[in-house]
């Protein structure tokens, strides 16, 4: 995944976490973009994304949302 880049969920209910490590839950259609991992991001095993725009949330680096349900908008 690439920083910048916007993807589109589109899945069955899959969960996320929030900047505090909440849990959360994706549901139906959402605009996801990527956002510059730290160091400790990449040894901790997380992803930031913005969420529509708004929400900022991780996800399991490499897990089955990011390269399961995650497609990438062609401009």
């Amino acid at each position: 995944m690439k920083v910048g880049r916007t993807y589109i969920f589109d899945s069955a209910p899959q969960q996320v976490f929030d900047v505090w490590g909440r849990p959360l839950v994706l549901v139906g259609k959402h605009e996801l973009v990527k956002q510059k991992d730290t160091f400790m991001d990449r040894l901790k095993g997380r992803s930031w994304y913005v969420a529509d725009g708004e929400l900022l949330l991780f996800l399991p680096r490499n897990g089955y949302v990011e390269t399961r349900c995650l497609s990438e908008v062609r401009e």
